[in-house]
């Protein structure tokens, strides 16, 4: 039971956490932010919270299900519900509003942070020796 617990909170238990620091920083009401001088500033923010999720999703799911295509996509579809989901709940948070350029920056970012980690899990596994 004890080795469980810590394979949970080794593998899953961040990619909980960070989905849950995402749900819970969009329930703030819109505050103003100073504006990075950059175009897009937000759409970088919201792509870069979820190639974070993505990674942290499909490393959880590759350690319970291994690396192959079907966890690829499912992590994929996961973080893609997940971001279509977060922006529907925003169009109920006081200032905050269901924008379809945020749900595409959640995806790009989801599709790159599937892309960069898938590709090091899969350098990683065969620069394991087998024990055969």
């Amino acid at each position: 039971m004890r080795m469980l617990m810590k394979r949970w909170v080794k593998y899953h238990a961040p990619a909980v956490f960070w989905a849950v620091l995402v749900f819970t920083v969009s329930s703030l009401p819109k505050l103003k932010s100073p504006s990075l001088g950059i175009p897009f500033s937000d759409k970088i923010f919201h792509g870069s919270e979820y190639l974070v999720l993505s990674m942290l999703t499909l490393r959880s799911l590759a350690a319970s299900r291994g690396l192959n295509g079907r966890t690829v996509l499912l992590a994929m579809a996961v973080c893609t519900v997940f971001g279509i989901l977060d922006e529907l709940h925003q169009s109920f948070v006081p200032g905050r509003d269901c924008n379809a350029g945020d749900m595409l920056a959640d995806i790009a970012g989801s599709a790159l942070g599937i892309l960069f980690c898938g590709r090091h899990l899969a350098v990683r596994r065969r620069s394991v020796p087998n024990d055969s």
